[in-house]
């Protein structure tokens, strides 16, 4: 009895499977089970694809993170080599900041020592200038010491307004002569009263001059610089020109050449100065 009972309850439910079947597939048969099984395999391909897809993803992510990883490992060692480099570039603006600040207190001390010295060398040229000043308003020591002669020996010459008496002697002159410096009157600064001797100054150059007179001539002649050496007596008394001088004359000579001493000292002594 319990075989008979278990038998037909098999029975039993391969009846019910089948009539679910039959339900589920609405009595259609085995074709829609067919094409149900064909979407599943579908289903699961695409899964499949999609799997597939996202594994490939997931490899790319993981080659750029570590193509990444590399990139940012070389750009550390780039960083620090710009960190060196900035480290250095600004040690070298510190140093050229040293450099500035050491040139401009150099520049400093310098303006300070000129600027001590400049009111000295102001002074000092003002001082100089004051003594040039002076020298050129003080009479020349030549020009004093003839005054001096003239004044002590003006009995014996002939000098100032009085030198127009000498224009009648210098129209015997030739008209080559008159083209000299020793032709024109107005170069003299005096003449011994006998007429045979003057002192001329051309050019800034005193000579002692003598004239060969007679009663339709006049020759000028050179006897002797002035003022530039010791020599003027020696030249003076060597001169053929004059054989005979009176004793006036001779007298006139000797202050000339008082004087050529006299002046030659007093330069001297102006040139320790």
């Amino acid at each position: 009895m319990a075989k008979k009972r278990s038998f037909t309850a098999k029975r039993n439910k391969g009846k019910t499977k089948e009539v679910l079947f039959h339900n589920l597939t609405d009595g259609k048969g085995p074709k829609v089970v067919k094409q149900a099984q064909g979407v599943l395999i579908v289903f699961q391909i695409i899964i499949s694809i999609i799997k597939s897809i996202a594994k490939l993803f997931s490899k790319k992510r993981k080659v750029a993170d570590s193509n990444s990883g590399v990139v940012n490992s070389l750009k550390e060692p780039n960083k620090q080599i710009k960190n060196l480099l900035n480290t250095d570039q600004g040690q070298k603006n510190n140093l050229e900041v040293e450099q500035k600040k050491t040139a401009f207190s150099s520049v400093e001390i310098k303006e300070k020592k000129t600027t001590i010295r400049q009111p000295l060398k102001q002074e000092i040229g003002e001082e100089e200038k004051q003594r040039k000043e002076e020298k050129k308003l003080q009479p020349k020591s030549t020009e004093v010491l003839i005054n001096k002669f003239i004044e002590s020996n003006k009995e014996s010459l002939i000098y100032g307004e009085e030198i127009r008496i000498m224009s009648h002697e210098f129209r015997k002159l030739g008209t080559r002569q008159k083209k000299k410096p020793y032709g024109n009157l107005k170069n003299y600064l005096f003449f011994h009263k006998e007429k045979d001797f003057g002192v001329m100054l051309f050019d800034g150059i005193y000579t002692l001059m003598g004239f060969m007179r007679t009663r339709y001539s006049v020759s000028p002649l050179e006897i002797s610089k002035l003022f530039l050496d010791d020599n003027v007596k020696a030249r003076t008394l060597g001169s053929k020109v004059f054989t005979k001088e009176t004793d006036s004359e001779d007298e006139f000579l000797e202050a000339v050449f008082k004087l050529n001493a006299d002046v030659l000292a007093e330069e001297y002594l102006n040139s320790l100065d």
